[in-house]
């Protein structure tokens, strides 16, 4: 397999710097209002999907970059909605599949257990930062919540009596989810159609859940994924739609 975009290894994790992103998907903007207008919209966390880094140029000045998880490499691939991000995301894919494959096939056991305290120490961190940001005088642990237990939007729109498109959008409007585009081949129409998923911003993920829909059909050949609630995301969603109602009036679902 070809090298499309350079990896990088962060203390034996595998990263992806920004500018070498920005280059490969051809983006016309320049990198920094790139790479921040991204950040802000979906809601990237810096420590957890990226870290900044100062560089020097050519020119001898310094330069903004940026290294990023391949989680959230192949997620900014995904929203560019092209040739290049579809193929770079895909990329990335297999980079992950290859480096787990040869790890485990080199690892001794020293190394072993030195990466898996890696991975505890790094998991510890994001924990303390969710639980920094949502409950800073409260020692915070998400609980598992099963399928069977998660809340669809539909039912939650029912009960705070709106049309679910409505509860979605006011979500999207206050940044708690976003939408994203694929694709899949419609049987009915004989072609392929624009279809839309639903995902939760980092700050916002404790609050939902995706879960995959096998039977459903896929969208750019991945496994269909539906965003429900968790029983503490509804309560959050609840108390936080009844506030912003509280201002000017949203449409309620017809009778």
């Amino acid at each position: 397999m070809s090298e499309l975009i350079p990896i990088q290894d962060n203390d034996g994790v595998q990263a992806v710097m920004g500018r070498d992103l920005h280059t490969f998907l051809e983006v016309q903007s320049n990198y920094t209002t790139w790479i921040n207008r991204l950040i802000e919209k979906y809601g990237f966390a810096e420590g957890q999907d990226f870290i900044p880094k100062m560089e020097e140029s050519s020119g001898g000045r310094p330069s903004e970059n940026h290294i990023l998880t391949m989680d959230m490499a192949k997620e900014i691939s995904m929203v560019q909605n092209n040739a290049k991000g579809r193929e770079a995301r895909q990329y990335f894919i297999e980079c992950e599949k290859r480096y787990q494959a040869g790890e485990m096939s080199e690892l001794d056991e020293a190394k072993l257990v030195q990466r898996a305290l890696q991975i505890t120490y790094r998991q510890v961190r994001e924990l303390e930062a969710v639980n920094a940001e949502m409950q800073p005088k409260a020692n915070y642990f998400d609980e598992f919540v099963a399928d069977e237990d998660l809340i669809q939007f539909r039912t939650l729109a029912n009960q705070l009596e709106m049309k679910e498109s409505v509860l979605r959008q006011i979500l999207i409007d206050h940044k708690w989810i976003y939408r994203v585009e694929g694709k899949r081949w419609s049987n009915k129409r004989n072609r392929i159609v624009n279809v839309y998923q639903y995902r939760a911003y980092a700050e916002k993920k404790p609050l939902f859940r995706l879960v995959p829909c096998h039977e459903a059909p896929r969208i750019n050949g991945e496994v269909q994924q539906s965003l429900k609630l968790t029983p503490r995301g509804s309560e959050a969603v609840t108390k936080a739609v009844k506030k912003w109602l509280r201002g000017p009036s949203v449409e309620k679902k017809s009778a």
